[in-house]
């Protein structure tokens, strides 16, 4: 089972993950309605744990952009239906912890065809049962569950990139150990 095998059965309230508010893209946008996420087999790519939205179309066309179009995206959809949401109806680390599960059974299953990285481009308030600080003791909480998956993604040469945050305070999972945050401020700081 790995880092995402069954939990230890103690009960955790999932921490939600705030949405993205989602700016007004006009029609000529070009990722819109989730155009720029397809994946073949054997062509570099990046996995985006994200929301089917603006803001998911715009990191999928943010990293093909940067790319010159020579890196592929695929959604792992934090909306996705099914018997999570009598769990958790609104997005949340359980969420998260199932996307990143899916990224890495997929590097198991097929090893030479892993994305390049996977990009959390959200985050929430980091909170000391997320096992952030390297002297951590690991624990059973869906903070660390995340925290570890990120690390064997890591450690299989995916490289997690997560959004640090927009103002002046370190996310999680940004804040994990192992992970590149990305942040911006603006000229007032």
């Amino acid at each position: 089972h790995g880092t995402c095998g069954p939990a230890d059965g103690t009960a955790e309230t999932p921490a939600a993950i705030p949405a993205e508010r989602t700016p007004a893209y006009p029609p000529a946008f070009p990722c819109a309605q989730g155009s720029c996420f397809h994946h073949l087999p054997g062509h570099p790519w990046v996995a985006v744990v994200d929301w089917p939205t603006e803001h998911g179309w715009s990191v999928a066309a943010t990293i093909r952009e940067a790319s010159d179009q020579r890196v592929e995206t695929e959604l792992f959809d934090l909306t996705a239906d099914g018997a999570l949401a009598q769990w958790s109806p609104s997005v949340s680390d359980l969420h998260v912890l199932v996307q990143l599960c899916a990224v890495a059974e997929g590097v198991q299953a097929r090893p030479a065809d892993r994305p390049l990285a996977v990009n959390l481009s959200f985050g929430r308030r980091a909170t000391e049962a997320d096992c952030t600080q390297p002297d951590a003791i690991p624990g059973s909480t869906l903070g660390c569950a995340i925290g570890r998956v990120l690390s064997d993604l890591a450690g299989k040469g995916v490289l997690p990139v997560a959004a640090a945050g927009n103002h002046h305070e370190m996310l999680f999972p940004a804040s994990s150990p192992g992970v590149v945050s990305a942040g911006a401020l603006d000229l007032s700081g």
